[in-house]
């Protein structure tokens, strides 16, 4: 996982500079006074982002053969209850249409059911 973090880190640190300099916002309107909040906030995500794939990397690992089907799965499914649970939290779905929380809802029983069928398959293999 470390040569992902650190070829991704070295992509989207080229990308970032990239729009930077298409948008021209090096000067005074980049500069916030929020940067050392936001600066904080980032080094809490990445940290967290590195703990739960270094725990997803421990669980394959724990799980044997079956580690990296179902337990990437579950890595999978696991972020994205906890990003739609955040969003519920923090009423970022609130003015989404029916539908729309239809169709995420529905998704994740999707999500859910496939790590219960890639789990039993590979019992029974």
């Amino acid at each position: 996982m470390f040569p992902i973090f650190i070829s991704g880190g070295i992509v989207m640190t080229a990308y970032f500079l990239w729009q930077l300099s298409q948008k021209k916002a090096w000067g005074g309107e980049f500069k916030t006074p929020a940067f050392s909040k936001n600066f904080m906030l980032i080094l809490i995500m990445a940290i967290f982002h590195y703990a739960a794939s270094a725990l997803f990397a421990f669980a394959a690992f724990k799980l044997g053969e079956s580690g990296n089907t179902v337990g990437y799965a579950i890595f999978n499914t696991s972020c994205v209850v906890t990003a739609i649970l955040s969003g519920i939290i923090t009423k970022e779905w609130i003015k989404a249409s029916g539908k729309a929380k239809s169709f995420l809802y529905f998704g994740l029983v999707c999500m859910v059911v496939g790590i219960v069928i890639v789990a039993y398959g590979n019992g029974i293999s």
